[in-house]
């Protein structure tokens, strides 16, 4: 397994662990609140601090052009959207991509 895939693993696991999939506060992904709760929960976390800019607006967008911009972020019907989402963009801030 090559490092940033490592790196990206771990993060991930992280993420989910910060709760990246409760980024409430908001009443929908749409929310200007949700990027800022997602932030909070990330920066919360040394190992993660460094990838919020990055990881939580693509988790928003990735949502929103999924259709599931007016969701709640509490939704469990959009969990799994939501850690594909922190999965993907975390990977690919981890890369540097």
């Amino acid at each position: 397994m090559s490092i940033s895939k490592a790196l990206a693993t771990a993060l991930v696991s992280a993420t989910c662990l910060t709760g990246l999939t409760a980024c409430g506060g908001s009443d929908t992904v749409s929310d200007s609140s949700f990027i800022d709760t997602c932030k909070s929960a990330l920066e919360a976390e040394p190992s993660l601090k460094q990838y919020a800019n990055d990881v939580c607006p693509c988790v928003q967008k990735t949502l929103k052009d999924k259709g599931l911009g007016d969701k709640d972020p509490n939704d469990n019907a959009i969990k799994t959207d939501i850690y594909n989402a922190s999965r993907d963009c975390t990977a690919k801030a981890a890369s540097g991509g």
